[in-house]
């Protein structure tokens, strides 16, 4: 099997598994979720060859989606703190 057709492979993989995910996440977690495990599985395909190059693309996404799940979380998190803070008082000059 061609690596190029490996990777799609495990990329429409992560993003079917994508839809298993829980639903309270926002936009910049799901986000980053998908992207890390893109460019995980990108890093892990250029390790070895074989079963011990699939093995690496699978770790590789693994390894970034947990990373990027993480930090679109806590994108989010700042994101909603941001938008809870009241808006400052406007000043008025006379």
């Amino acid at each position: 099997m061609k690596p190029v057709f490996k990777f799609a492979l495990t990329v429409i993989g992560i993003i079917g598994l994508g839809g298993c995910m829980q639903t309270h996440q926002g936009p910049k977690q799901t986000g980053g979720t998908l992207i890390a495990a893109g460019l995980g599985a990108l890093a892990g395909s250029q390790i070895g060859d074989g079963r011990g190059q699939l093995a690496a693309i699978a770790i590789g996404a693994l390894a970034g989606a947990a990373r990027g799940n993480e930090i679109g979380q806590s994108l989010d998190r700042a994101d909603r703190l941001h938008l809870a803070r009241p808006p400052k008082p406007l000043k008025v000059r006379r």
